[in-house]
Order: structure tokens, then sequence, then C-alpha cells
């Protein structure tokens, strides 16, 4: 019945732009995460569990200038430097870079390609998403956040607290970073849930 949404759970890949755009708009929130449940479960690795500052970095921000820049590409430090008006080092740049165009690309807003650096490239679905009411655009992220491997662990889990959370991020890392991760994997539970409470 969503034969869209669930080529792109596995694959992170649409045959059609439109038609997955549509089923995530038409499905309940529910029923979505029904629907994720459903699936086979995601290997969750500390590579794939988000970090970031500020989600919008890492999603409508990032396609925006994106888009406005042309789509050149830029890489990390080139992302982290556009985010920042005071001097930093330059491995704080490309780490503030980096989370947020990873968080973009488990999203699947933008493709991050090896070339010479690792580069980020705007979606299909991150420019189709861009031209929609803003509003509309949290609800759309917030159905994506059910994609995410720790989100979608914690849905079929029946995850109830933060501090479950924390426990379960101990499995996977080490103590320090587990503790700065715990917060953004909530969040984005809350974000899935239609829970999180949006400044």
């Amino acid at each position: 019945m969503y034969d869209y949404i669930e080529e792109f759970f596995y694959t992170r890949k649409y045959n059609r732009i439109n038609g997955l755009i549509s089923e995530l708009s038409d499905i309940s929130r529910t029923d979505l995460i029904k629907l994720v449940c459903s699936y086979k479960q995601q290997i969750v690795k500390s590579s794939n569990i988000p970090q970031y500052s500020d989600f919008y970095h890492g999603t409508t921000e990032l396609v925006n200038y994106l888009r406005k820049s042309g789509d050149f590409g830029p890489s990390f430090l080139e992302i982290g430097k556009h985010y920042s008006n005071k001097p930093k080092k330059r491995n704080t740049y490309e780490k503030y870079g980096e989370n947020h165009a990873k968080l973009a690309e488990s999203l699947g807003l933008v493709v991050i390609r090896k070339e010479i650096v690792k580069r980020t490239y705007l979606s299909d679905l991150g420019s189709v998403i861009e031209t929609l009411p803003f509003n509309e655009q949290i609800v759309m992220l917030e159905k994506l956040c059910s994609f995410i491997p720790i989100v979608q662990y914690c849905l079929i889990n029946d995850v109830q607290y933060k501090s479950e959370v924390g426990e379960l991020l101990l499995g996977v890392m080490s103590e320090s970073t587990a503790i700065r991760r715990t917060r953004n994997t909530w969040d984005l539970i809350q974000m899935t849930r239609g829970e999180y409470k949006w400044d």
C-alpha cells in the first residue's frame, strides 16, 4: 500500500519523488509508526546516530543554503563556516558541518559524495520539501525522523523515557558520546510521535 515509503526506508532511493511525497503526506503519524515498526530492524551503530546542535541547520536552513548557493557542493568546512560568525578552529567548523550534513543525509534531504573531500548536494527530496509551506515541511521532517535506525529501534521497543535512550546508546558508543547524543535522539523520537515542543 505504501510502496514508495518502503522503498525509501530500505534504500533511501525513490523511483517517483511525487509518489513518495504523496504517501508521506497522506499517511497518519500513527500509521507511519506502525508501518516503520513492521519493517526489518535497521542496524544501529555510532555512525548512524545523529548528533547536531541545531535541527534547522541540518534540515530547512541547510537545504535553503544549498539552493541559494547554486548547489555547488560545499565541504563540511564550508558548511560549518556558513553557520558561524565567530572565528573558530578549522576542525570545529568541519565537525559542525559534518554533523549537520549527516543529519540531513539521514533524512534524505541531501547526498554526501566523496570527491577530493566530502561534499554535500541537494537531493530531489530536499528540493521538493523546501517548496512546501513551512508547517508542512516540519510535519514531513518529523515523519522522516522515523526512518533513522535508532529512532526505529526505539519505536519498535516502545521507549518512553529519555533515560532509556541513554542506556541504549551506551551499548554502541562511549559514555561521553552517549551523553551528547541522548538529547538529540530523544528529540527525534518526540518529533516522530508529534510530541516535540518547537520553539
